[in-house]
């Protein structure tokens, strides 16, 4: 019965981020939708400079409240791949501005492994800061669907 209860949250809550029909957030800066066949992106794997950099400059982003810092502290690492950006980016989930928190996570689909995953549906479902962020939560859903992973 209480996996019943978990898909049924679950699929109800991807569903009314796909069709739009996700309540307003308080920030009112949550104006994308995931597309569930939306291709994933290729990236390159990151050189240990620009690991350095870009990891340093996450980390300050994660402290900063300013949405627009912190998107594009996330734009700068789309085209690249290192493992050392999951950390960063599992926090930025948490972070307190909704757009931030459903980028991250949205960024966070295709970099993860089975641990990453276990994190991010930690900071999705369990976390406080996200038990009202219905997009954060079909992110981490639609992701793990992409991935062929069940929910248990």
């Amino acid at each position: 019965m209480r996996r019943l209860n978990l898909w049924t949250l679950c699929l109800a809550s991807a569903l009314c981020c796909l069709v739009g029909a996700a309540p307003a957030h308080a920030d009112g800066e949550l104006k994308w939708m995931i597309d569930i066949d939306e291709e994933p992106i290729e990236r390159r794997q990151a050189t240990p400079d620009e690991v350095t950099t870009h990891a340093a400059v996450l980390k300050k982003a994660a402290r900063k409240s300013d949405t627009k810092e912190v998107l594009a502290a996330l734009e700068a690492i789309t085209e690249f791949h290192h493992p050392d950006f999951v950390k960063p980016l599992l926090k930025l989930t948490l972070h307190k501005k909704a757009a931030v928190a459903a980028t991250a996570a949205k960024m966070l689909i295709d970099r993860v492994d089975e641990k990453g995953w276990k994190s991010l549906w930690k900071n999705a479902f369990s976390q406080k800061v996200n038990k009202k962020r219905y997009a954060v939560r079909s992110i981490v859903v639609v992701g793990m669907g992409r991935k062929g992973m069940e929910l248990d």
